[in-house]
């Protein structure tokens, strides 16, 4: 019998945010995270996370999304900022406001 083995794919967005990095914060926590969440529990994603940088570096947020595939991941972000835009378009904007610029990645965690 031959083992099974999981493939776990990830994108993370490395956010270059301004000194309101606690506005970031909040508008994840109140405006984003329904969205995502509704995301896991619909299947779209696997799971997701927000983490932030303590010391050093200019990128101090990080958007973290698991899915299926490195296809499903390039995928997902052009649904989730619609998502986000159709649920909370003033938020949305101010959050681009506040994080200005990012750099994304797409991740193959199956540990091959």
């Amino acid at each position: 019998m031959r083992a099974s083995r999981i493939v776990l794919w990830a994108s993370s967005t490395y956010f270059e945010c301004d000194s309101r990095e606690g506005e970031a914060d909040a508008i994840v926590k109140t405006a984003f995270a329904p969205v995502l969440n509704q995301h896991v529990k619909d299947g779209q994603i696997a799971s997701w996370n927000w983490l932030r940088h303590v010391l050093g570096g200019k990128y101090r947020r990080i958007l973290v999304v698991d899915g299926a595939s490195h296809k499903a991941m390039l995928g997902y972000w052009n649904r989730l900022t619609r998502a986000l835009g159709e649920a909370q378009p003033e938020l949305m904007q101010r959050f681009g406001s506040v994080c200005s610029s990012h750099t994304d990645y797409v991740w193959d965690l199956s540990g091959s």
